[in-house]
């Protein structure tokens, strides 16, 4: 298979993954809200954020290192592989010792017995974290898609049965280790085909390689610290329920940005790669792919945020009908996001992971101060400043990321979606004032779903091809041409 067949083939596969996994995990949470307090979703939301934390101290780089050394030896491996393990053991070891201290600090005792169970996910994922870059690297797509999908499969049925026996939060955290395991144990059984692990563990041959990955993790650290911090600090402020239902609204609309997301950058980086040297091709490039990006997304974001008191309501229950404004905020939230998505495929083709460094460290400055200040008031409060912040992470990253490697103003790549990003924001307030108070009195929530979807739908599509008539053929016609090529 050529190297064009492998991308097309590896992002069909990824796509296929991404869409059914994302979609498993809303029907998941939908299920779930029917038998679990919404203090619970609140407490997961905590174990969740310190997990990842973890992760992301402990992860070292070694993934980088197995993925873009391609002579690795497989002592080199079996190094890694046995240092990381080490790490992840101590880590486990410090954070069980911190239990205490951070039960204190949200008033939450269950804390005691959840945290150090949650945890264990650490060792899963050492067991089989360096062999799912080993699969990645070998092109092993449709391996890691089926993989995927079975695990969240399995996690939302084993999820299911033990709501319906009445087993409380315990659903939650034993059904997400159960999926971590067979992720683990599917790693380290098709990998040894690609490398036999040996029992071989020197830090001295492994040292000048982990000097690659450290720049990495500390980027990521800080990262995904700011993108958590209204987790931590809403469970601390607004208490356990409050988090409970913002994690909830937050997961079904970022759910959707991080698959086009996923699926964005692992087509378009090796594609702007190859467009590194010309600086004027790249820059069309990312403007084209963001303003098509921006046209989905969107649209979709729309559409949630107009209905989101029917999504609430028939994903999680009459009692989250309330939460509809908080998840119409949110969505407005994602919409920032949607623009700074394809940021990372451009810095990875260019190599420029330093722009990215001084990003993160700015808006980590911004970021706390804002979200703090808004939890004085209330979960809705803290929504707008989210809005606030999107806006500001997309002027900074903007001039610190985009504008040195694309030699572009941020009034020039704005202008590549504000059209869609007004009509959207328009359509969106005006939909959600209409749609929540049920114009037409129908009963059913499903029903009512339903229909003011199409009426949505065609209401947006009709202004969008009357004041953007351009960029609304051009995207009739890619639609045309990517249903030729899938029949083809």
């Amino acid at each position: 298979m050529d190297n064009k067949k492998t991308v097309i083939s590896g992002a069909k596969w990824m796509s296929i993954s991404t869409i059914v996994s994302s979609l498993v995990v809303v029907l998941r949470l939908s299920i779930l809200a029917h038998f679990l307090e919404k203090s619970d979703f609140g407490i997961v939301a905590i174990l969740t954020f310190i997990h990842g934390l973890t992760i992301m101290f402990s992860d070292m780089g070694f993934a980088t290192v197995v993925l873009h050394k391609q002579d690795l030896k497989k002592s080199e491996f079996a190094s890694l592989f046995w240092v990381q393990m080490l790490i992840y053991s101590v880590l486990y070891f410090l954070m069980t010792c911190l239990t205490h201290p951070i039960a204190v600090f949200y008033s939450e005792p269950l804390l005691h017995v959840l945290l150090p169970l949650s945890l264990i996910d650490l060792f899963f994922t050492a067991f089989g974290k360096l062999y799912e870059a080993v699969l990645q690297k070998n092109f092993q797509f449709r391996i890691i898609a089926v993989r995927n999908i079975t695990s969240n499969i399995l996690s939302l049925l084993l999820a299911v049965v033990m709501a319906i026996m009445g087993c409380g939060i315990y659903t939650l955290v034993y059904s997400t280790l159960f999926g971590t395991l067979i992720l683990a144990i599917w790693n380290f059984i098709i990998g040894q085909k690609h490398i036999k692990l040996q029992f071989h563990c020197s830090i001295k041959e492994i040292s000048p390689l982990v000097k690659i990955g450290l720049f990495q993790t500390g980027t990521s650290i800080v990262d995904y610290f700011c993108s958590k911090l209204d987790v931590l600090i809403i469970g601390k402020m607004l208490g356990m329920e409050a988090l409970g239902v913002y994690n909830l609204c937050k997961e079904l609309i970022f759910r959707f940005i991080l698959g086009v997301n996923t699926i964005i950058n692992k087509v378009m980086s090796p594609v702007f790669s190859k467009m590194q040297d010309d600086t004027d091709t790249l820059r069309k490039s990312y403007c084209t792919t963001l303003s098509k990006l921006t046209s989905l997304s969107f649209a979709a974001l729309t559409l949630i945020a107009s209905l989101s008191t029917q999504i609430m309501s028939v994903l999680y229950g009459n009692s989250y009908q309330e939460s509809g404004l908080l998840t119409a905020l949110l969505a407005c939230v994602a919409m920032g996001t949607a623009v700074g998505n394809p940021v990372s495929s451009i810095i990875i083709a260019s190599g420029r992971t330093d722009l990215t460094f001084k990003y993160v460290w700015i808006r980590a400055l911004y970021t706390a101060p804002c979200i703090y200040v808004c939890s004085q008031y209330s979960i809705y409060v803290v929504a707008i400043g989210q809005i606030l912040l999107a806006v500001l992470d997309y002027i900074f990253q903007t001039i610190i990321e985009v504008k040195p490697v694309l030699k572009i103003t941020l009034y020039r790549l704005t202008s590549t979606f504000y059209k869609q990003a007004l009509i959207s924001l328009f359509l969106g307030i005006i939909g959600y004032v209409v749609f929540s108070t049920n114009p037409f009195n129908i009963g059913m929530s499903v029903l009512q779903l339903t229909v003011y979807s199409l009426i949505m739908i065609s209401v947006y599509f009709i202004i969008y091809a009357m004041l953007i008539k351009d960029e609304f053929i051009s995207f009739i016609v890619l639609v045309r041409n990517l249903r030729r090529k899938n029949n083809k």
